[in-house]
């Protein structure tokens, strides 16, 4: 098990589950994600989405989904080689409380073994 990292506020947990980004415009990109913390989720999506863009984001779990506002808060500026797409940084509108991101962590990854 990968422990959180601690350089930002909330630590992050490296992580990968199926996720749905959908736009204001109601385009649904669909990627991965890369981590996961109680404030927000890193994410590869096939194409690159403007900073200040609110998004829905889908968190595909094993036992069902979990829907969670957000906003882009960063892109990279081109897509990567190969199949990941585009990098995103999405903030939650609201900071999930408790061990929300362990919980996810721990429970996809007990489920998978």
């Amino acid at each position: 098990m990968a422990p959180g990292r601690r350089d930002q506020v909330h630590p992050r947990y490296d992580m990968e589950l199926r996720v749905s980004v959908q736009t204001g415009t109601g385009v649904i990109l669909k990627g991965q994600t890369l981590n996961l913390s109680n404030n927000g989720v890193g994410v590869a999506i096939p194409r690159r989405v403007a900073l200040g863009t609110i998004v829905a984001v889908t968190l595909h779990l094993r036992r069902g989904y979990l829907w969670l506002p957000g906003i882009v808060v960063w892109n990279d500026e081109a897509p990567l080689a190969g199949a990941l797409g585009c990098l995103h940084g999405i903030q939650f509108r609201t900071c999930q409380r408790g061990t929300f991101a362990v919980d996810i962590f721990t429970t996809e990854h007990v489920l998978a073994e």
